[in-house]
């Protein structure tokens, strides 16, 4: 048996008598002091400053059905959050445990996605017969039905009101699901379906059916279970007689909330003849790291302006003025190498080039590269890092105001405007006021916002690219393609290459390289698992770590008070606009 664990599934393969089956399991981390330091980082992230609210709000949310079960009482609610351009999200309640959210649906569809991919490789060319144990909201159904080697698929649900939702269109992908032929819905025990209790397999109607996948995600964990009366499935004799309902070689996948016991999987590998576990950790970021992997952006572009103060410092040492030209070949050469890098470490960039449209591609790479870094390095020679680490913030309002134009989105409300406008006194107030060492602080000023809306313009783009590209990919593309651009635009300086990088700059260039592949990459692939809104009312992060690292390691830049009022204005601005947005997505539908 091979294990190799992940944070949400177990999977596994069943052979006749003389052949042993395979499985697989993956579960989460039990919670700990990272969970609680987390949870508090982000209670503060979102509750700072809400003392702005006019009155207290009380959470609401709009029940769409409630009904006793044997299980207990169960409910289906739906909760609209502006502050996510007013997306609606579906929860499960099974009396006071939290089942499932349609907001955070990543390890729903990575059971399927991991359990399908097994069953495909055991049995190639071949359609796939496919059970699941547990319906929910249907994105573990979802996923297995996207696959395209997928020939049938039963979902077995031992509570009547979940299937009813989905055949009355109660939840967002119940239409979907009822109307493909593939998909059938079966109300039952898995648990004693999987070991034909009274004859009875997981097709009534067929009980000696075999499968080539069998996906599990009711019980948190083998331990941690929603009814006791399940614990005899998680013995061997009882996995055995399930194996009976699965080819040989056949893939048994289950979730778990838990890391898995040595118990356990001494169970599993009496039954299997091998086992996978896979960690979620090593896959997907959770929402309760969401806090900390944007801390990690934050801190990483924070030190990109003093690492560019450093650069054109070195320069005036030796006679060398940051000409426009000099700017375009530093930046070229830094995104050339940081997107070179990201398409190395990308799965298949050349299959996903050939399937996303290259228009679209190009005005990604522009704006997120090109155009932004272009106003960028041009803003950092006339004024001051402290200056840009505080105007970065800026790109969260020219979210709000793009996406109703280009995402057909909602107009921010009345209270949201106000906190827009609050920002812009921060920017006029720090612009006013920057203290030491700010240079042409007006036209930087200027320039910086401008470079952080063509930042939130990418950021729109980029979510048409995620359909058809991994955010690795598009990254990768985007620097490599937007460097490439700034450093056509420099050619006049190609001469002066070997004066203008000195051992220093190319350290700090490749310094600064890291840090685009690295943010960028990270930043992107974040909008892939999480609602760019989401991750926008964490931005404020940026310009704190950005004025921080720069007012401490620029020499001669010294932050003045309209830096620290101003940047008060705008941190409390973003705050407020994403608490705002959540308080506004929280009121009752009556």
């Amino acid at each position: 048996m091979t294990a190799c664990y992940e944070d949400n599934k177990i999977r596994a393969r069943s052979v006749p008598k003389n052949k042993k089956s395979k499985i697989s399991l993956a579960g989460c981390m039990p919670i700990n002091w990272a969970h609680w330091c987390s949870s508090i980082f982000r209670f503060f992230c979102l509750s700072l400053f809400c003392q702005v609210e006019s009155a207290p709000v009380r959470p609401q949310f709009e029940e769409l059905d409630y009904q006793q079960t044997p299980l207990g009482e169960v409910i289906l609610r739906r909760r609209t959050m502006q502050t996510l351009d007013h997306l609606e999200i579906y929860e499960i309640m099974l009396g006071a445990d939290f089942l499932m959210s349609s907001l955070f649906t990543v390890v729903e569809e990575a059971l399927s996605e991991l359990g399908l991919a097994a069953a495909a490789k055991s049995f190639p060319e071949q359609g796939l017969d496919v059970v699941v144990g547990g319906l929910g909201l249907g994105y573990t159904a979802k996923t297995a039905l996207d696959h395209n080697a997928l020939k049938k698929l039963i979902v077995v649900d031992y509570l009547k009101p979940v299937i009813e939702w989905h055949e009355k269109g109660l939840v967002p992908l119940g239409q979907g699901l009822v109307d493909d032929e593939r998909c059938s819905f079966e109300h039952g025990d898995f648990f004693q379906r999987a070991v034909k209790h009274q004859g009875i397999g997981f097709d009534a109607e067929h009980p000696d059916s075999k499968y080539h996948a069998i996906l599990l995600d009711i019980d948190h964990s083998p331990e941690h279970l929603l009814n006791e009366q399940h614990a005899d499935f998680y013995r061997a004799d009882e996995l055995r007689k399930m194996t009976e309902q699965l080819h040989p070689g056949g893939v048994f996948a289950l979730w778990s909330d838990d890391p898995p016991e040595d118990a356990f999987m001494q169970i599993l590998t009496e039954v299997f003849a091998s086992c996978e576990i896979f960690s979620s950790r090593t896959m997907k970021i959770s929402s309760r790291m969401l806090p900390f992997a944007v801390l990690a952006c934050a801190v990483l572009w924070g030190s990109a302006f003093p690492a560019i103060k450093a650069i054109y410092a070195d320069w005036h040492s030796v006679g060398i003025e940051p000409s426009m030209a000099n700017r375009f070949v530093l930046a070229g050469v830094r995104f050339m190498i940081g997107g070179a890098a990201l398409l190395m470490l990308a799965k298949k960039p050349l299959e996903e080039l050939r399937n996303t449209s290259l228009v679209r591609l190009l005005v990604f790479a522009c704006a997120q590269t090109y155009l932004q870094y272009a106003l960028f390095y041009t803003a950092l020679a006339v004024s001051s890092a402290v200056l840009g680490g505080l105007l970065v913030g800026s790109g969260s309002i020219w979210w709000l105001l793009l996406a109703p134009l280009l995402l057909k989105s909602p107009w921010p409300s009345r209270q949201q405007w106000g906190f827009i406008l609050l920002g812009a006194a921060g920017v006029l107030l720090a612009v006013y006021r920057p203290g030491a060492g700010s240079g042409q602080a007006a036209l930087g000023g200027i320039l910086f916002c401008l470079c952080t809306l063509s930042g939130a313009f990418a950021l729109i783009i980029l979510q048409k690219i995620l359909k058809t590209m991994g955010p690795r990919s598009a990254t990768g593309y985007g620097l490599l393609i937007g460097g490439t651009l700034l450093m056509l635009s420099g050619v006049s300086a190609w001469p002066e290459l070997q004066v203008l990088f000195s051992p220093k700059v190319i350290l700090l260039t490749l310094y600064l390289a890291f840090v685009s592949a690295f943010s960028f990459g990270l930043w992107n692939y974040l909008t892939s698992l999480f609602p760019v809104n989401l991750l926008a009312g964490y931005r404020f992060l940026v310009p704190v770590c950005a004025v921080i690292e720069s007012s401490l390691m620029v020499s001669g830049e010294t932050p003045g008070y309209g830096i620290w009022l101003g940047g008060a204005l705008v941190v409390a601005s973003l705050i407020g606009l994403h608490r705002r947005g959540l308080a506004e997505g929280l009121s009752r539908s009556i």
